[in-house]
């Protein structure tokens, strides 16, 4: 992810929430780096999601909660991840239950990578370029919607990546 600097009309605040939020996507993807595509797919427990989830959904997140509604003519990367990659947010609409994650084969990873650097990209854009977003967007404590998002979006998530949750199976080990 290459790092980009706001505009001189951003609020300075802007760097500081764009340098956290690629080192903390920078850090999900260093936990999966090791896994094989096919590790990214198991569901070791019903409380932990596939690696690959965690890495589409936190994606879905940004892209559904700040990119819809701040970044004009943002388009969607795929129209169907907002059903795969959905949560718990009945409100939006359609979701895969938990208990299902581990049974989605598609989208591959490498499509779920291009989807992250989509939405990081178009982030980074609306935080770089784009002075139109109001000051509230920043407010730390939860108050702004970069705040909000940012609490249980990517670093909450990114626990469940890790390798202590995964399993190559009996006898197996990743090479």
């Amino acid at each position: 992810m290459s790092q980009l600097h706001p505009s001189p009309a951003a609020p300075p605040v802007a760097q500081s929430w764009l340098t956290r939020y690629q080192a903390v996507r920078a850090q999900s993807q260093a936990l999966c780096a090791p896994l094989l595509p096919e590790d990214t797919v198991v569901q070791p427990m019903l409380d932990v999601s596939p690696p690959k989830w965690h890495l589409a959904h936190t994606t879905w997140f940004w892209e559904t909660f700040l990119l819809k509604e701040y970044a004009p003519g943002y388009q969607l990367f795929h129209p169907d991840y907002a059903f795969l990659f959905n949560s718990y947010y009945n409100s939006l609409g359609s979701r895969v239950n938990r208990a299902d994650r581990g049974t989605l084969s598609r989208p591959p990873l490498a499509d779920v990578l291009g989807y992250r650097a989509h939405v990081d990209a178009a982030l980074a854009t609306l935080l770089t370029e784009n002075d139109h977003l109001p000051a509230a967007f920043y407010e730390p404590a939860g108050a702004g919607p970069a705040a909000r998002a940012a609490a249980p979006g990517t670093a909450g998530h990114r626990h469940q990546i890790h390798p202590k949750h995964q399993s190559a199976g009996p006898g197996l080990r990743s090479a």
